[in-house]
C-alpha cells in the first residue's frame, strides 16, 4: 500500500509540473509543441487510471483531463493564433524596416570608411595631376601597363609615367591600388627604383617613377654595342641583390625579378642598378581575381621557379630562383631558355632541367648561379647569403675582372667568346649621358670604388659606442647613400640620438630619401647637420616633408655647402609654413639668389613665427635687390633674433642700409 501511494504522490507532482510548464509556455508553443505535450498527458492519464483501480479510488481521470476540453481549448488557441497573424506580420515586416535602415547606415558608414581611407592612402603618397605631366615617348608596353619617357613640369625633371590598363575599376580594386602605391612611395632604398608619386584620376591611373636612361638589363645584354667587363657583372649582380634583399627585409616578395625589371644609368665606376615593379605582380594578381580572370602564376615564365607552377606561394625563396636566372643572363647575355617552347620550359624547369653554364664562367659564379636556381627552395640561399658570397667572389684571383666577354647560342650549345678591347678604351668610346638625362641623380656614384666606401661594421661600432639620446658623430667618413640605412636604423631608431653630425660625407638624393622618411613622427632628434654633401633641390623636398605636419621634434637643420637654388627654397618655405619646432636655418654656400631671400621674408612675414636664426652667408647670386624684401621682414617678423647674410653680392651702400633698419631692433644681431 505504501509503495503504491508513492508511486501516486511521484505521478501527481509530475502532473502538476506538466502542468505549470504548459500553462507558462506562450500559445504559440502550445500549439506548435502540441504532440509532445499530448504523449505526456495521455502518459500520465494512464498512470494515474493505473493508481486509482489499484487503490479503489472513487477517481474520474477523465474529468481531470477531459479530452473533449483539450480539443475545445486547443481550437480556442489556434484561434488566438490565427487572429494575430496580422500582427505578427506588422511586427515582422516593421523589424524588417529597422533592419534595412541598419543595413543602409552601415553601408554608408562603410562607404565614408572606405572614402576616408582612400583620402588617407592619397595622402600617403605625393598626388601629381595629370597637368603636371608631359608625355614625351613610349619606352615600353605590357599587357598590364605602358611606360613612357616624360616631364614633370612643375620639377622640370625627365620621369618615367607608368600607365596602368585597367577597363574595370572596382572599388576594392582601387583600394588595392592606393595600397600598394602608398607601399611602393615609402620604400625607398639605393637599389630600388624610386616612386615620385602617383597620379589618381577618372580613367587614368599612373605612377611616376625615376627615369633610367640605360634601359633595362635584358636589352643593354641584348645589345653588343656594350661591352660587359667581370667587375660590371660582379658590381650589376651585387647590386640588384642588394635592392632585392631590402625588400625582403621589409618582409615584401617582387614576385616577379627578371632582367627587364632590373634597370640601369651609368655612374663614373661603372653602372648604377635599381629593382623596379615591386608590389606591381600582387597588384596585378588582386585586378585579376576582382574581374573574375583566371589567375596567373606569379612571374614570369622563364624567371620563375619551378615550385610556382605546382601552385605554390610566391616566397623569398622563389625570388632568389628568379635572381639566379638573371645571374646566368648576365654570365652569357644570352635569352633563357629561348632554344624552348612554353610548354618545354614548364616540363623540363619542374623535372631540374637548365640552361648550361659556360666552362669560361668563373668557377665562383657559376657557383652562385647554381645555388640560386636549386631544384629545392629551402636549398637555396638568402639574399643576405647571395651578398656575402659576392662580395667574397668578386675579390678572388680566378678570372680577369677587366676582361670583356659575349656568348651566343648554336642549337642548345653555348659558344663563349672574349671581346679584346680594353677596359679603358670601351669607357672613352661611352657616349656621355645626354642632356635631358633626369637630374634628381645629383651626377654622383652611388656605387663607389671599394677604396673609399665606409665599412658598415666600422659605422656600426662607432654608433655603439654612443649613449642614448645623445649627438652621434658620423662626419668626414665618406658615407654614402647605401650607409644611410643603417645610421638610421642605428643612430635614429637604436640610440634615439638628439643630434645626428653627418657633414662632409657622400649623401644625396636616396639618402636623403631614407633620411627624410626617419623623420616620420620622430619625437627624439632634435638637430640634423648634412653640410657639405651633395644635395640637390629635389633632396631638399624629400627631406623636409616629414617636417610640414608628421615631425614634432627637429629644431636645428644644416643645409649650409651644397646645390640648393631657389627652387629648394620654395620646399622649405613650404615647410616653414606649418612646422613650428624649427628654430635655425643654414642655408650658407648654396646657389640662392634674391628670388629665394623674398620667399624666406614672406614665410616669416606671414607664417612662421618660430624660426629665430638664418644664415644665407656666401650665396653670391644675392645682392642689393633683395634689400626690400629684408627690410620688409624687420619691420614686420618678430621672431627672427639672428640674420647672417655675409660674403654676398651686397653693396657697401645696402649693407649701410641694412645696418641702420636694424638699429632700432632690440636683441637682433645681423652678420653682414
Amino acid at each position: 500500500m505504501r509503495q503504491a501511494l508513492e508511486s501516486l504522490n511521484e505521478t501527481i507532482e509530475e502532473s502538476i509540473d506538466l502542468i505549470k510548464v504548459f500553462t507558462n509556455t506562450s500559445i504559440f508553443g502550445q500549439y506548435w509543441d502540441n504532440t509532445t505535450y499530448q504523449k505526456r498527458f495521455t502518459r500520465l492519464n494512464d498512470h494515474l487510471l493505473h493508481h486509482s483501480i489499484t487503490l479503489n479510488l472513487a477517481l474520474n481521470i477523465n474529468s481531470i483531463f477531459d479530452q473533449d476540453q483539450d480539443l475545445v481549448d486547443r481550437q480556442e488557441d489556434l484561434n488566438e493564433i490565427l487572429s494575430r497573424i496580422d500582427e505578427l506580420s506588422l511586427s515582422i515586416t516593421k523589424q524588417n524596416k529597422e533592419l534595412n535602415e541598419i543595413h543602409h547606415r552601415f553601408d554608408s558608414l562603410e562607404n565614408r570608411l572606405q572614402q576616408r581611407s582612400s583620402h588617407e592612402q592619397r595622402n600617403n603618397f605625393l598626388s601629381i595631376s595629370r597637368q603636371d605631366l608631359k608625355i614625351e615617348k613610349l619606352i615600353g608596353r605590357g599587357g598590364f601597363s605602358d611606360v613612357y619617357r616624360g616631364i614633370w613640369i612643375s620639377r622640370d625633371h625627365h620621369v618615367a609615367i607608368k600607365v596602368f590598363h585597367l577597363n574595370y575599376l572596382t572599388d576594392k580594386i582601387q583600394q588595392n591600388i592606393l595600397n600598394e602605391i602608398s607601399i611602393m612611395y615609402q620604400i625607398r632604398y639605393d637599389h630600388l627604383l624610386g616612386v615620385f608619386g602617383a597620379c589618381i584620376e577618372p580613367n587614368y591611373h599612373a605612377i611616376i617613377i625615376e627615369y633610367m636612361p640605360l634601359g633595362s638589363l635584358f636589352h643593354l645584354l641584348q645589345d653588343k654595342e656594350y661591352h660587359l667587363f667581370w667587375s660590371d657583372r660582379w658590381s650589376i649582380s651585387l647590386q640588384m641583390t642588394k635592392g632585392i634583399n631590402y625588400l625582403h627585409m621589409m618582409s615584401f616578395i617582387h614576385q616577379d625579378i627578371k632582367s627587364l625589371n632590373i634597370l640601369l644609368d651609368r655612374n663614373c665606376s661603372g653602372y648604377l642598378v635599381k629593382v623596379s615593379d615591386f608590389g606591381l605582380a600582387k597588384m596585378q594578381e588582386e585586378i585579376q581575381r576582382e574581374n573574375n580572370r583566371k589567375p596567373t602564376i606569379a612571374g614570369t615564365l622563364r624567371w620563375k621557379a619551378p615550385e610556382l607552377f605546382r601552385l605554390s606561394p610566391p616566397s623569398f625563396a622563389s625570388d632568389v630562383y628568379s635572381l639566379g636566372i638573371v645571374f646566368w643572363e648576365l654570365a652569357t647575355r644570352c635569352i633563357p631558355y629561348n632554344q624552348w617552347n612554353d610548354d618545354d620550359i614548364i616540363r623540363n624547369i619542374m623535372n631540374g632541367s637548365r640552361e648550361e653554364i659556360p666552362s669560361n664562367v668563373p668557377e665562383r659564379f657559376a657557383s652562385i648561379i647554381t645555388n640560386a636556381w636549386h631544384q629545392q627552395s629551402d636549398k637555396r640561399p638568402t639574399c643576405q647569403q647571395l651578398i656575402q658570397d659576392i662580395k667574397i667572389a668578386s675579390t678572388s684571383n680566378d678570372t680577369d675582372i677587366n676582361q670583356s666577354t659575349i656568348c651566343t647560342r648554336k642549337g642548345d650549345e653555348i659558344i663563349y667568346e672574349h671581346q679584346h678591347s680594353t677596359k679603358s678604351q670601351i669607357l672613352s668610346d661611352i657616349n656621355p649621358m645626354s642632356d635631358n638625362v633626369n637630374e634628381f641623380h645629383d651626377n654622383s656614384p652611388f656605387v663607389t670604388p671599394p677604396t673609399i666606401l665606409a665599412d658598415e661594421s666600422t659605422i656600426e661600432k662607432v654608433i655603439d659606442s654612443y649613449e642614448l639620446h645623445t649627438t652621434v658623430q658620423l662626419s668626414e667618413r665618406q658615407l654614402t647613400d647605401q650607409d644611410m640605412n643603417v645610421v638610421v636604423k642605428l643612430a635614429i631608431v637604436n640610440k634615439q640620438c638628439r643630434a645626428l653630425m653627418l657633414y662632409s660625407n657622400h649623401i644625396t638624393l636616396n639618402g636623403t630619401m631614407i633620411l627624410g622618411d626617419a623623420l616620420h613622427g620622430n619625437l627624439t632628434l632634435e638637430e640634423l647637420y648634412i653640410l657639405s654633401n651633395q644635395l640637390s633641390d629635389l633632396s631638399v623636398y624629400y627631406l623636409t616633408q616629414s617636417l610640414a605636419f608628421t615631425n614634432s621634434s627637429l629644431k636645428k637643420l644644416d643645409l649650409a655647402d651644397n646645390q640648393i637654388t631657389d627652387e629648394g627654397v620654395q620646399y622649405l618655405t613650404d615647410v616653414l609654413t606649418t612646422n613650428k619646432t624649427l628654430t635655425h636655418l643654414w642655408l650658407d654656400n648654396n646657389e640662392i639668389s634674391n628670388r629665394g631671400i623674398q620667399l624666406l621674408t614672406d614665410v616669416l612675414i606671414k607664417n612662421n613665427t618660430t624660426l629665430s636664426n638664418l644664415h644665407v652667408r656666401t650665396n653670391k647670386l644675392i645682392d642689393d635687390s633683395s634689400i626690400p624684401f629684408l627690410m620688409d621682414m624687420f619691420e614686420r617678423n618678430h621672431s627672427l633674433k639672428t640674420l647672417s647674410i655675409s660674403n654676398c653680392a651686397l653693396s657697401e651702400t645696402g649693407e649701410t642700409v641694412l645696418k641702420e633698419a636694424i638699429s632700432t631692433k632690440q636683441e637682433f644681431t645681423l652678420d653682414i
